[in-house]
């Protein structure tokens, strides 16, 4: 309930780290200013977007003290700092959710728990439902990419699959399922989403013949949408790694 309440208040960051809330914010003319909680879409912390931008500069402007937990979700078990990979939601200002992020400070992801030797992972990758994309492709997939690598380690993994309200990365997912699967090495798999929330995962045929061999020893993934009403994701990790590791 309480990861629900911060996803509720929490706004994409669309714009990033570039507006500073210094320099753009000028007045309190908008109605909710002035009421604790900045609410201007432009700045990465804001709880809300109900105000335009640069109207609430007093709730907005970034705190003096910004300790490595100084965030009031901070220590809740869940990171909400936007700068982290993997992180829940982003409640947090950048730096201000150490512990639940794994950090002494702002900056790098910490390393997950793996209950295997694989750490090559994919972060959700969203698979268009339009058909018309997998003509252009070879073989009718595209590939998914490890995040840490060109090719995934063989190994346990869990295969996360969720529908999509768009393509773009950080769009809301729904109907999660959790999928085991051991990637073998020296192999070529291609995922296939389908309606109901199904997903094949099988080594791959003649639509993978196109591409190159995976390097000695490791895995290649392909994917594709078979569902022509909803956009598909598909995220993987290594088997025992937690399922906020897949990001946003």
């Amino acid at each position: 309930m309480q990861n629900l309440h911060k996803c509720a208040r929490t706004v994409v960051m669309s714009i990033g780290f570039l507006a500073m809330a210094g320099a753009a914010l000028a007045d309190d003319s908008c109605r909710w200013a002035n009421d604790g909680e900045c609410d201007d879409p432009t700045v990465p912390w804001a709880i809300t977007a109900a105000c335009p931008p640069g109207t609430d500069s007093t709730d907005c402007r970034q705190p003096a003290q910004a300790g490595p937990n100084s965030c009031r979700w901070a220590n809740d078990g869940e990171c909400d700092d936007p700068t982290v990979p993997g992180h829940i939601t982003s409640a947090c200002l950048p730096g201000t959710d150490a512990n639940d992020c794994g950090q002494a400070s702002g900056g790098q992801s910490p390393a997950p728990t793996s209950a295997g030797t694989a750490t090559t992972y994919a972060m959700w990758t969203r698979i268009t439902n339009d058909q018309r994309h997998y003509a252009t492709q070879p073989g009718g997939v595209m590939e998914v990419r490890p995040a840490n690598g060109m090719a995934f380690q063989a190994g346990n993994y869990t295969i996360y699959s969720a529908v999509s309200q768009g393509i773009a990365p950080g769009t809301p997912l729904s109907d999660i399922r959790a999928f085991g699967w051991s990637l073998s090495p020296n192999t070529m798999y291609v995922a296939r989403a389908s309606g109901a929330g199904h997903l094949s995962f099988v080594p791959g045929g003649g639509e993978v013949t196109m591409y190159q061999r995976p390097p000695q020893g490791m895995a290649r993934v392909f994917a594709r949408n078979d569902d022509v009403v909803h956009i598909r994701a598909i995220c993987i990790l290594p088997a025992g790694w937690p399922l906020s590791q897949c990001g946003m």
